[in-house]
């Protein structure tokens, strides 16, 4: 998901940064905007619909996500209380590197990643629900805005639980495309939209568990993740195991070795450092 100038520390630290922070190659020229929770509350008498809510769907889009929601997140109950995520595991390379990572998300769409590059450096990503920033501390220590390219597709990705959850929110559209069969599972292919054109392919299996998902980031190269070993935290199935393709080439995989829910994550750390 995302030169040896000054050495090979800053050659494996500009690789990794690509999980998430990709190199865009062209202008959006303003044509697509960030998906944000915050814009939709466009005044204080905003009621945005309920997560889970599928009422005035086709039906067989209801049951698909229906039998998701109760099978991959516990059901719209146990849902509701599940507030935030502490994440942590490493990221593993082709060539053998592997680095590790801790990953906080917090309702409706906070996001902050932090990389270890090792010599107490970090990539630091984050989405506080107004703006994305970053620091890479063998720069600076500084934070500085994330371009608006850079930025769509972090934004995107920040959230919580993922865009199948709220599928009535304005302008956003989900259907059911033609079966397909990932690992020799034969999978329902979902279909989501944002109002912005970004759009996801969900592929769920027989149980309704995520198995694989596939978007189009901004530069115009296609992202394509398997997900495996699942466990089920606090309901949630998660995938603790996940293998990272951009246009069919292989980048890295993602092992997460724990998950804490509504466990050491405030609104504060997502803060911007003066």
């Amino acid at each position: 998901m995302f030169l040896l100038v000054m050495g090979t520390r800053l050659a494996y630290v500009l690789f990794i940064s690509l999980f998430w922070l990709t190199a865009l190659l062209w202008s959006s020229e303003k044509t697509i905007k960030p998906y944000r929770y915050a814009d939709l509350l466009v005044n204080e008498e905003t009621v945005l619909p309920d997560p889970m809510d599928t009422k005035g769907l086709s039906q067989k889009v209801s049951d698909t996500l229906q039998s998701y929601y109760r099978n991959s997140l516990g059901g719209a109950e146990s849902w509701q209380k599940i507030k935030s995520l502490c994440i942590k595991g490493m990221l593993i390379y082709p060539n053998g590197k592997y680095y590790r990572f801790v990953n906080y998300r917090k309702r409706p769409d906070l996001n902050k990643s932090i990389i270890y590059v090792g010599n107490n450096e970090r990539i630091i990503t984050c989405f506080d629900g107004v703006e994305a920033w970053q620091i890479k501390t063998f720069e600076s220590e500084i934070s500085k805005t994330m371009s608006l390219d850079a930025s769509i597709d972090f934004i995107r990705d920040s959230w919580f639980g993922g865009h199948l959850v709220w599928p009535l929110l304005p302008g956003k559209t989900i259907e059911i495309l033609e079966a397909a069969t990932i690992d020799d599972k034969i999978c329902i292919q979902t279909k989501v939209v944002l109002p912005n054109q970004q759009y996801y392919l969900y592929f769920l299996d027989s149980n309704r568990h995520q198995v694989a998902e596939q978007s189009l980031r901004v530069d115009g190269t296609k992202r394509y993740i398997e997900q495996s070993d699942f466990k089920n935290v606090s309901g949630l199935m998660i995938a603790f195991s996940s293998k990272l393709y951009t246009n069919d080439a292989f980048i890295r995989e993602t092992v997460i070795e724990s998950v804490e829910v509504n466990k050491g994550v405030m609104p504060w750390m997502f803060k911007r450092p003066d």
